[in-house]
């Protein structure tokens, strides 16, 4: 399995990832996701940590904005 990060926003973070054989030479899946941090008190959106920020930044794929 294959797994990035596409880009990471002020509140949000789109990931991406491929399913693929043992020899890479099949993709069984692929596709992007959204993960979007909330405030647990006003179930709104809220600012990524520096410190997730940080520790997310070694995913980021080649295409990727920060």
């Amino acid at each position: 399995m294959h797994f990035w990060l596409d880009k990471i926003g002020r509140s949000s973070a789109i990931y991406a990832f491929r399913i693929l054989s043992s020899d890479q030479t099949i993709v069984y899946a692929e596709g992007r996701r959204v993960s979007v941090n909330i405030d647990p008190e006003t179930l709104t959106s809220a600012p990524i940590s520096a410190e997730t920020r940080k520790a997310a930044m070694a995913l980021l794929g080649p295409q990727a904005e920060a």
